[in-house]
């Protein structure tokens, strides 16, 4: 039914109501799972590693990861090569464009900006190579180990001997996919639903709004298709895209990086960002047409080769379009007037 079959609704509502139970305990109860959820993964990672590496012999194995990650033998043009490069950037930062867009919904409970830049160190570049590099590893070790690379480390554990294993792998990415759809999902989603009526929408109602509007959208059906899942990655690149570049124009061109945090919590129309009846016309007019130019962008030839290119195309069209028609807009005068 709806893609898929009475375990896999079983399996989908288990981890639904998890997600559920975690986010409604609040911020800190998603702080506190989130803690032992992202190492836990690591743990099963580095186990399963070391399962393959006993099962195939250490220095067999290491030669299997040496080749795997080894460019030598790939036969490539500069230009394929350079196109291949791109287009693993701008993926990535499709992929990551909403968690970078819904950042200040965790930022906002920091300490100090040093606890923030010292998170985003280790929480990103560094996090973000070591699991590459643990990841890689075990793809590369299914090969001597099983006779075919699988790139799916739930894949992997089903191979295994030991149902005790398999079942704490599975748990244990069960809670790590949680925590990352807690943080990456429900959270922002929930900020963004109260705010639109946050005398009549809690936080929590908000949550669970957006996760039942999750259902809806069969999210397995996306990830069983490489080409939809790209599609859809890109779709919603060129939305959050613009987004982004208004925030960043917003705060470094147009306010001055002046805020007054009093007035983003206010409902009062004589608020300074009350704009028309609550609704900042210059805005809509660049969100409409930086993602109109991103979609379009990916009907042009010479762009092609690089999918994922809409989030650049609808970011910078924005930064470059939303200083203008803020300057030809009269409420944004009021701005002008904090500033000073």
């Amino acid at each position: 039914m709806a893609g898929l079959s009475a375990l896999g609704w079983l399996a989908f509502l288990a981890l639904w109501l998890l997600q559920a139970a975690v986010f409604w305990r609040g911020i800190e109860s998603i702080k506190h799972f989130t803690e032992w959820a992202g190492p836990l993964i690591y743990v099963v990672m580095l186990a399963l590693d070391l399962y393959l590496l006993q099962r195939v012999g250490f220095i067999h194995g290491l030669h299997a990861i040496k080749q795997s990650l080894s460019f030598t033998s790939v036969e490539t043009s500069s230009r394929g090569a350079f196109s291949a490069f791109i287009m693993t950037i701008t993926l990535t930062i499709s992929y990551f464009s909403a968690p970078m867009l819904n950042f200040g919904d965790f930022a906002r409970y920091a300490k100090n900006i040093k606890d923030i830049r010292r998170g985003n160190f280790w929480g990103l570049p560094v996090n973000f190579l070591a699991f590459t590099a643990l990841t890689l590893s075990t793809i590369a070790l299914t090969v001597p180990a099983f006779g075919v690379r699988i790139t799916d480390p739930v894949e992997t554990v089903s191979k295994t001997d030991n149902v005790t294993v398999i079942i704490i792998a599975i748990l244990a990415f069960m809670i790590a996919t949680a925590g990352i759809n807690v943080v990456v999902n429900f959270v922002s989603a929930s900020f963004d639903f109260s705010n639109l009526a946050p005398e009549k929408i809690s936080w929590r109602a908000a949550g669970l709004l957006a996760a039942f509007l999750s259902v809806f959208i069969t999210p397995w059906n996306l990830y069983n298709s490489p080409a939809a899942m790209h599609f859809t990655l890109d779709f919603l690149a060129s939305l959050i895209g613009p987004f982004y570049g208004i925030i960043i124009a917003d705060y470094f061109i147009v306010s001055d990086r002046s805020i007054s945090v009093p007035d983003l919590y206010s409902l009062s129309p004589k608020g300074l960002y009350w704009y028309e009846n609550g609704i900042n016309r210059s805005t809509v007019l660049t969100l409409c047409l930086s993602a109109s130019l991103a979609n379009a962008s990916g009907f042009l030839p010479i762009l092609a080769d690089f999918p994922g290119i809409s989030w650049f195309v609808g970011c910078v069209a924005a930064i470059l379009l939303y200083p203008w028609l803020s300057s030809e807009n009269p409420e944004t005068t009021q701005k002008a007037k904090y500033r000073s």
